[in-house]
């Protein structure tokens, strides 16, 4: 199972009755399941609130279907085993009183939270987890660490476990039947779907597989021109596989340079031959069949001439 820490922001609608009380002078209160745990669609997938990791104001604002203009009323929430409960109260403006009027004619208010994910799990498909008591078959995300902003009343929800009921009598809140989500997928559909995730891995792993072979080739052909350049520029290979007057430094960074770049760099490490040795008759004083001119200068230096020919003239 994967955990991805990029924050989300979900509004999540509950479809289970709330309840407002009726009478001229008093506070019209409600009662409802905002979200009720268990799995339900969202985007494409089934989704899960951890409703063991909320947090929340100990007042939330309540609003009328996510509008921060359409302000509504005030509850609190708590986590029971029917899922995140909110009772409050709305306020006898505007949109209280017409969320209060639809229900007492019989609108099936549902209810919704805006939710601010910390971060969120992906299970995998066949995968089983229990979340807040229910067992959850993957594929499914799981909403992690969630901060409920607001609580809406909404006319079409996502959630389809929650309902929104308004008290006119402040009665407890009825029991409702509630039909278990279906998965998404069928368990040929399933099964298929499995299949097709194992080819896919198994056609990954021999990419990887190749992949590595080839970069494990390139480097060794790399590696014999190298060599053979070596070679040819007159290092001498030992038993051992390194070359005479060459540091392994200097070998890896050969091979970790493109192969022009290591023919030059070789260029510049090739031995210099040594200058020629100068003739001895060259070096001496009185070297020649004739007579020799001292110049004066230190033995083992050039002389001026070094013997004088027939007609008398120096040779140089």
């Amino acid at each position: 199972m994967d955990t991805n820490n990029t924050p989300l922001k979900i509004k999540l609608s509950a479809a289970l009755p709330v309840a407002l009380a009726t009478g001229a002078d008093k506070v019209r209160t409600f009662k409802g399941v905002a979200n009720s745990g268990k799995p339900f669609g969202y985007g494409g997938y089934q989704t899960v609130v951890d409703l063991a990791q909320l947090s929340h104001k100990a007042s939330v604002p309540v609003l009328l279907e996510h509008s921060p203009v359409k302000m509504a009323g005030v509850c609190s929430l708590s986590v029971t085993a029917d899922g995140l409960i909110a009772e409050g109260s709305l306020l006898s403006n505007e949109f209280g009183t017409q969320i209060a009027e639809a229900a007492d004619q019989g609108f099936p208010w549902e209810m919704s939270v805006y939710a601010q994910a910390e971060s969120y799990e992906e299970l995998a498909a066949g995968a089983v987890l229990s979340v807040n008591g229910n067992e959850v078959t993957g594929p499914a995300v799981i909403l992690r660490r969630c901060a409920i902003r607001e609580v809406s009343f909404t006319a079409v929800g996502v959630d389809g476990e929650t309902e929104a009921v308004v008290l006119s009598d402040g009665s407890p809140l009825p029991d409702i039947f509630k039909q278990p989500l279906e998965l998404s997928m069928t368990p040929e559909e399933k099964q298929a779907f499995d299949d097709l995730k194992a080819e896919v891995d198994t056609l990954k792993a021999e990419k990887a597989e190749a992949e590595k072979k080839l970069k494990e080739a390139e480097a060794a052909a790399k590696k014999n021109q190298v060599k053979a350049k070596l070679s040819a520029a007159g290092f001498k290979e030992g038993e051992d596989g390194k070359f005479e007057g060459l540091s392994d430094a200097t070998m890896t960074v050969l091979l970790s340079a493109d192969i022009e770049a290591a023919e030059a760099m070789i260029a510049d490490l090739t031995p210099k031959a040594a200058p020629s040795a100068v003739p001895a008759a060259l070096l001496s004083e009185g070297a020649g069949k004739g007579e020799s001119e001292h110049t004066g200068e230190a033995e083992g230096k050039f002389s001026v001439a070094s013997h004088k020919g027939l007609l008398g003239g120096a040779y140089v």
